[in-house]
């Protein structure tokens, strides 16, 4: 199946997913389909939620024009699941008589098994939690699929793993071992590729006591997941091998992510690429929409041109994946800091609230709230300590946390660490501002005025006003500190230049 659909003669191209759906649709076309059913069949052995399948019920009705509220093709049966009711037909576009396998839902996005851990002593019930807890982290990453606690425990452990990786559909495997020393209890973990039997990561904890055994569970799933983990870091060195044009939507979207990226235009532009590939391959992909919306962003500060509509473009993007994952943390901190540039302070501080209260396994998310906790509601500490909580559940963590801690450092006052976190990052915008910024508060007014010259030649035509509009900065305290150390630097450490405050 070549996952298209053919509808009043125009050709629309839908994902593995979407289309295995509605295979199960198909199957029993004219009855009732439960949740239940599509679940077993189009994620079979997988530990998925439910919600993945309105979501694909959403995209299917959003690539032949059905309306849910009147429809012509699949109908919602409320409590029950739903109904093929249109006249669909399943043929080949390439000839009447041409073949193929149906799509399998693994083809886009990668799947690890999470092994029972292998126990040393009477530690049996500490390494089922561990476990346990690495599903429940996992699964809520919903550009991977977790195989079930079911199947994986029951997997013998002295068997090659890169058979059992077939059986279980599995692309990486998750093993771990649990032993006490004197009085030390230690965690060892391991992600092998399952086709090769390489490792890709591996590392070793030691648990003090057994309440801490869910917060080892949380640095496992945040060192493997995230925009920058080793899954990623895995899939991008191996998407790097592959031809452009035999690339799945997720590895555009890791390749998008760009684990090299230097903030430069060639640089954006080829990421832009990927993620936009990744969209055309998977129009409802999340945390794509969501990286695609924060390149362009990034986009609009390194092009010497700059056009209103990157931004609109991106406003676009994050709202949609809001609507496709409400729940998601991460996204809800992003969408407050839109809601809060569109002038909904109301809406933005509603959006804030629900990732401040769902984002704590999650150390992207975390450092993300952190962040517009600073400019939205200005509640500093808390901010401060949201971004400690993310270096507690990811303790090695990539680049571009530093500069998101320079500026939480500066709004806490903590200027030092500001300039430290600034320089160990990236040279993104926000670092270079706000190791500016707190050289003036400590009075090293040299030092700001070499920051300041980066700044502008870097990123030609940077506007402090501006970026303090569009990030946004509405935390009347938090605006009024940004704006007191921008006079302060035209005051002291540019009196004698050619400069205006901007």
């Amino acid at each position: 199946m070549e996952n298209k659909l053919c509808r009043a003669g125009k050709i629309v191209q839908i994902t593995p997913k979407a289309a295995s759906v509605l295979i199960c649709l198909l199957d029993k076309s004219g009855e009732i389909v439960s949740k239940d059913h599509i679940l077993d069949h189009v994620w079979n052995g997988l530990h998925v939620t439910e919600d993945l399948v309105r979501e694909y019920i959403f995209d299917l009705r959003t690539a032949i024009g059905d309306d849910a509220k009147q429809p012509a093709y699949i109908e919602t049966v409320r409590g029950k699941g739903f109904r093929l009711i249109g006249k669909v037909i399943e043929t080949a576009l390439d000839g009447p008589n041409a073949q193929g396998p149906r799509a399998s839902p693994q083809d886009q996005t990668p799947n690890i098994a999470v092994l029972r851990p292998i126990v040393h002593g009477d530690l049996h019930t500490i390494g089922d939690r561990f476990a346990e807890a690495v599903i429940a982290g996992l699964v809520s990453h919903k550009y991977m699929e977790i195989v079930s606690r079911q199947s994986s425990f029951a997997v013998d452990p002295t068997r090659e793993l890169s058979q059992v990786a077939g059986e279980l559909n599995a692309q990486y495997f998750l093993e771990s071992s649990v032993a006490r020393f004197d009085s030390r209890t230690q965690i060892s973990v391991h992600l092998i590729d399952g086709q090769s039997d390489h490792h890709v990561w591996a590392d070793r904890f030691e648990l003090v006591d057994d309440g801490e055994v869910e917060l080892l569970a949380a640095k496992v799933v945040n060192a493997i997941s995230g925009w920058q983990g080793e899954l990623h870091l895995a899939e991008y060195k191996q998407g790097a091998r592959k031809p452009p044009q035999t690339l799945s939507a997720f590895e555009h979207f890791i390749r998008g992510c760009d684990l090299e990226l230097n903030f430069d235009t060639e640089s954006v532009k080829r990421s832009l690429a990927h993620l936009d590939r990744s969209l055309e391959l998977d129009p409802n992909f999340p945390r794509c929409l969501v990286m695609k919306a924060i390149m362009l962003q990034w986009s609009y500060d390194v092009y010497a041109q700059k056009d209103p509509f990157i931004l609109e473009e991106s406003a676009a993007a994050m709202a949609k994946a809001f609507i496709l994952n409400p729940r998601d943390p991460l996204i809800s901190a992003l969408i407050a800091l839109q809601r809060a540039r569109e002038g909904d302070l109301a809406g933005a501080r509603e959006s804030l609230e629900h990732a401040v209260q769902t984002c704590h396994g999650d150390a992207d998310a975390c450092v993300c709230v952190a962040t517009s906790l600073c400019v939205i509601s200005g509640d500093f500490s808390r901010a401060r300590d949201m971004f400690d909580l993310a270096l507690r559940l990811n303790p090695l963590p990539p680049g571009w946390y530093r500069f998101v801690e320079a500026r939480i450092r500066f709004f806490f006052g903590d200027y030092a660490r500001s300039v430290a976190a600034s320089r160990s990052g990236p040279r993104r915008v926000s670092a270079i501002i706000y190791r500016c910024l707190s050289h003036v508060m400590l009075e090293e007014y040299a030092a700001a005025r070499t920051a300041y010259h980066d700044l502008q030649t870097r990123y030609p035509g940077f506007a402090f006003d501006f970026y303090a509009d569009y990030f946004p900065i509405v935390a009347k305290g938090a605006r009024a500190h940004y704006d007191n150390a921008v006079e302060r630097l035209f005051q002291n450490a540019l009196q004698n230049e050619d400069a205006t405050p901007i």
